[in-house]
């Protein structure tokens, strides 16, 4: 082989690992960005802000109105609410993106007192939507009330 045979070889194997390690890095900011819209999630879900859990929601997501109730009735019945999310694996695919939570939740009856403690596994679903990442649904038990659940 050629000198210039070995550089242009060794031009596109550096090529071809440069475009290898640049979609690493998208996919892992991709993926950096669903984990922060879980975060952010979880975080107006504690601190009972119900407007700011239905922004993070798709527009074509089913009975927002629903969710809406169910969020403030909770925030009526409970307080003290507290999220741990476990993150499973983050998979993208296109403008869609999926990450699997194993959830623990505490919160404390307003009445009673008394501590309620839940837990389950949830599959959440997510679309790119102007340039944010938005739950389209869940699979699963989800630490959002029911009627999320589709």
């Amino acid at each position: 082989m050629s000198i210039q045979a070995r550089k242009l070889k060794g031009l596109a194997v550096v090529a071809a690992l440069t475009v290898i390690s640049a979609s690493y890095v998208y996919a892992d900011l991709k993926e950096e960005r669903v984990s922060l819209v879980v975060d952010k999630l979880v975080s107006v879900y504690e601190s009972r802000q119900a407007d700011m859990v239905l922004e993070l929601l798709s527009e074509n997501i089913s009975n927002p109105s629903g969710l809406e109730k169910s969020l403030r009735d909770e925030y009526d019945r409970y307080h003290s609410i507290e999220v741990m999310a476990i993150y499973g694996p983050i998979l993208i695919r296109g403008d869609t993106a999926s990450v699997k939570l194993k959830w623990y939740k505490k919160r404390i009856e307003k009445k009673t007192g008394s501590y309620e403690r839940t837990e389950g596994e949830v599959t959440l679903y997510f679309r790119l939507e102007s340039g944010d990442y938005k739950l389209i649904r869940q699979e699963g038990k989800g630490f959002l009330p029911e009627p999320f659940l589709n």
